[in-house]
């Protein structure tokens, strides 16, 4: 909360030097601004996609920043590409594939959009 309000006073410095005035006049846009800006950056950031070849699921982790949010278990083909789209939707645009074979999970790669 406090770097959102540091970040709109810092906002309204630099339009009010651009275009004249107080600070203060400008603040209201700039609180705007600031928020904006914050909400972009604590989206879900990632999405860790698990297919498990031994029992035939597949797990979808959520993350916002660094927790993981939701976790979701399927073990049908279509319920696991609607979330997959709908997380992808709401800004999961970092995806890390997994497979678990054998026992034994390994990576298969990142996706990036």
């Amino acid at each position: 909360m406090k770097s959102v309000m540091i970040r709109a006073w810092e906002i309204a410095e630099k339009t009010s030097d651009k275009f004249g005035g107080k600070k203060s006049e400008y603040f209201a846009g700039a609180l705007k601004m600031a928020w904006e800006q914050y909400r972009k950056e604590n989206r879900v950031h990632k999405m860790v996609v698990i297919g498990n070849k031994d029992n035939g699921k597949y797990t979808i982790e959520r993350y916002m920043g660094t927790e993981c949010v939701q976790v979701v278990e399927t073990t049908r083909k279509r319920e696991y590409f609607s979330l997959y789209q709908s997380f992808y939707k709401r800004g999961a645009h970092i995806i890390d594939f997994y497979v678990i074979e054998n026992g034994v999970k390994v990576f298969k790669g990142t996706k990036t959009a």
